[in-house]
């Protein structure tokens, strides 16, 4: 099922699925949104896991509006994360897989 939302000033697409050989785990320690510098909060992190598979919601965001997106997701996770590439297999099969980062 997709879904248009609302973010900001501007609209996404809302895409429920899974990611095949990855599992979310809290391990993950974090000194701003989740906590504090002297007592850190956990955080959920993707990690590698060959026989696991994590659902989420993948959200399409129109182009003139990724670079902000970025910017802002950039800041906000600032304790720690990296972009990684992998196919994201929506609940929808109507919908073909597709690659998010």
């Amino acid at each position: 099922m997709e879904y248009t939302g609302q973010l900001s000033s501007f609209t996404f697409q809302r895409i429920p699925g899974v990611v095949h050989g990855y599992a979310r785990r809290f391990w993950q320690l974090s000194p701003d949104h989740r906590g504090t510098p002297e007592k850190p909060g956990r955080t959920v992190t993707l990690v590698p896991e060959e026989k696991s598979y994590c659902w989420g919601i993948a959200f399409q965001v129109a182009d003139e509006h990724v670079k902000t997106t970025r910017e802002y997701l950039d800041f906000r996770e600032k304790a720690g994360y990296s972009l990684k590439k992998m196919l994201f297999k929506p609940d929808d099969t109507s919908i073909q897989p597709f690659e998010v980062e």
